[in-house]
């Protein structure tokens, strides 16, 4: 047994002992990693040399080299030929200002192999070995990055709820091209990867060879490094896990008083956390810093750092997390929008549901006329009586009352029967407030 078989079958049986998904889904680009994985899980899975999930593959045609559909071509036939179920997605890749054609290629990828593997309740596989992980360092080391970054890529990971699973991490570039050229393998060649305006490649054809001749077992340290920066990483994300949960309230708001108990760097470390949590992207260290002089300003200020698409903003004693408001569509935009039961509507980021069957999701509301209700955008101006509440009060002292942050207010919708209004939705928190009469015909209303 070679150590490439060795190291593939220790590996998945770790993983498939935490879990074992419908099917394996390999990532298959057409070049000698993604070839030797599959072949070697091919041999396993004919030779029966251990219980294997079904396994298929999937080749992102990216569309950028006049070869595109000739490597596609190929990956169909191997899959073919070692009798692999074959998937295949082509994707547009757009250069942008900010972002690298390299960057913005794997983040297309990704996205398609982690649709294909949800629909096939799949893991996705990928070939990524030791010199990748010493790459993928050395480029995070070249942007200043932190314990996380320089942890480089997991043998396991998770990406939009799909397990994502590296096998060969291990190993290096040398045993991979052993082990092709010991079975007879071909596979295609990408003529970009000899194209040295790329970071990584320029590091794999000029700066790795450098390193590895001077110090031959260079990238087995790196490795190492790497595996001791993601166990700092997880212990400090423990830590912080704990002391957030203290510091969070109901709105997922962070408490100030509470942050600024602690050190700025505990305040750094903690703030970012807490943005990732959100699954949003990290800010630099200007923008953190600006973040942390937000409890400062002045009483009454309303202090707030954009970052992309959502932006940090403090209201009384918290920090909130908002997301930035898009260009509204014309349905945003139109004055009254009717509902009707058992067909979902979606309007300024919520999708709203009425049925006449309660869920412990839903709302219950009581109408004249199922027929007639219509959303609307909320006047602040107009009186309403939360169900519950003895009298009717502006909608903006109602919000004054319940603390209701100033962004907040700004986009509200009410749900009318006819004219009256039975329901306040609020988008940023999907939550509704029943509102008004509590008698007529049960509706029970949902907002996610």
């Amino acid at each position: 047994m070679t150590s490439l078989i060795s190291t593939l079958k220790h590996t998945l049986t770790q993983r498939l002992r935490e879990h074992t998904p419908a099917t394996l889904l390999i990532g298959l680009s057409g070049g000698v990693d993604s070839v030797v994985l599959l072949h070697a899980l091919v041999g396993l899975r004919d030779e029966q040399a251990m219980e294997l999930p079904p396994l298929a593959a999937m080749h992102i045609n990216h569309g950028i080299s006049q070869n595109a559909a000739d490597w596609q071509a190929f990956c169909e036939t191997l899959c073919n030929v070692w009798d692999v179920p074959f998937h295949c997605a082509e994707v547009t890749v757009e250069h942008t200002a900010r972002t690298s054609l390299e960057a913005t290629a794997r983040d297309k990828r990704y996205g398609a192999l982690c649709a294909q593997a949800m629909s096939l309740s799949a893991a996705v596989l990928t070939a990524h070995h030791s010199d990748d992980q010493a790459e993928t360092v050395l480029l995070q080391l070249k942007r200043g990055a932190g314990p996380k970054g320089l942890s480089g890529m997991a043998e396991s990971s998770r990406l939009n709820e799909v397990d994502i699973w590296r096998p060969l991490l291990g190993l290096s570039r040398v045993e991979i091209e052993r082990y092709a050229s010991d079975h007879q393998l071909t596979w295609v060649e990408d003529e970009s990867n000899s194209d040295t305006r790329y970071d990584r490649n320029f590091l794999r054809q000029t700066l790795l060879p450098a390193l590895q001749e001077r110090w031959p077992g260079f990238t087995r340290t790196v490795t190492r490094s790497a595996a001791l920066c993601a166990s700092q990483q997880s212990l400090l994300e423990e830590v912080c896990d704990e002391r957030l949960s203290s510091l969070l309230v109901d709105d997922g708001a962070i408490q100030i008083a509470g942050l600024l108990a602690y050190s700025e760097a505990w305040q750094q470390a903690l703030i970012r956390r807490w943005i990732e949590m959100r699954a949003l992207p990290m800010p630099s260290n200007a923008q953190l810093e600006q973040i942390l002089r937000i409890p400062y300003a002045a009483a009454g200020r309303q202090p707030a750092v954009v970052i992309g698409q959502y932006s940090v903003r403090r209201f009384r004693d918290k920090l909130y997390i908002v997301n930035n408001k898009q260009d509204c569509d014309a349905t945003q935009l139109t004055d009254a929008m009717a509902v009707a039961v058992d067909k979902p509507v979606s309007i300024d980021g919520m999708t709203i549901s009425l049925s006449f069957e309660a869920s412990d999701e839903a709302e219950q509301l009581f109408t004249r006329d199922p027929t007639q209700l219509a959303i609307r955008p909320a006047p602040l101006t107009l009186p309403v009586k939360p169900r519950g509440e003895q009298h009717h009060k502006p909608l903006k002292q109602w919000c004054k009352l319940w603390n209701m942050p100033p962004w907040q207010r700004e986009s509200l919708w009410l749900l009318f029967d006819n004219d009256e209004a039975v329901a306040l939705l609020i988008p940023d928190t999907l939550k509704i407030v029943p509102l008004g009469r509590e008698e007529g015909q049960r509706v029970y209303l949902s907002c996610k």
